[in-house]
């Protein structure tokens, strides 16, 4: 996927509206990590930097991140972000290697990832996270495919590929991870729920699956 396939597609770019940001998010996250010492999130493919703003009304300090240098560059003529680079997720969720972040949010971000590399991604993100850490994703549902007869998984609209989910794909990508991480991050209890719902349009998407990872001791 090019920067320009990925600029010319993203209408947010002209978009002049405010940082309100549908209420799913502050309400998705564990209220515990409002109390503690210097929050830190980071926002994967924040776009034009929404849900970042929110995070920092909140208390977060906000890492913000996205494939688009153009989109962060409207993301920052907004007011919405303040520490920002320009970075794919799956690439940086590579080169995580400290416990750093409170949060980890990839609001539809994580849709580009192939579903046979999103494991390696996911997990990689989570050993990042912080005890008590929250890691909240979301995803298209299968029942957005549009194209009759799909069976792949996926859907190609102007050059962007876009991977589509059961609840039943997310359970056999996590239930492994859960694993891997009893034994990686020993003493800490891991625990991850999905749920289905609409989206109201957000990201072109009907229906999305938001799954909820975290860390407790």
């Amino acid at each position: 996927m090019s920067n320009n396939t990925w600029n010319n597609n993203d209408s947010a770019l002209n978009s002049n509206r405010d940082n309100s940001y549908d209420p799913w998010l502050e309400s998705q996250i564990n209220q515990e990590l409002f109390h503690a010492e210097d929050p830190l999130a980071l926002d994967l493919g924040c776009g034009i930097g929404s849900g970042s703003a929110l995070l920092r009304r909140l208390g977060f300090k906000v890492v913000s991140t996205d494939f688009s240098p153009q989109a962060l560059l409207k993301a920052k003529s907004l007011g919405n972000i303040d520490t920002a680079f320009v970075a794919d997720a799956e690439t940086l969720a590579s080169t995580l290697s400290e416990r750093r972040f409170h949060l980890i949010l990839a609001n539809l971000s994580l849709r580009y990832i192939p579903k046979d590399r999103l494991q390696v991604t996911l997990l990689a993100l989570l050993t990042s996270l912080k005890e008590k850490g929250q890691l909240i994703a979301r995803f298209n549902h299968r029942s957005d495919i549009v194209v009759e007869d799909d069976q792949t998984g996926f859907a190609e609209a102007d050059e962007i590929l876009t991977t589509f989910y059961t609840i039943d794909d997310l359970l056999n990508i996590c239930n492994p991870i859960l694993s891997e991480l009893k034994d990686c991050r020993q003493g800490e209890n891991w625990f991850y729920q999905i749920k289905e719902s609409d989206s109201q349009g957000l990201g072109g998407a009907k229906r999305v699956l938001t799954l909820d990872w975290r860390c407790q001791r």
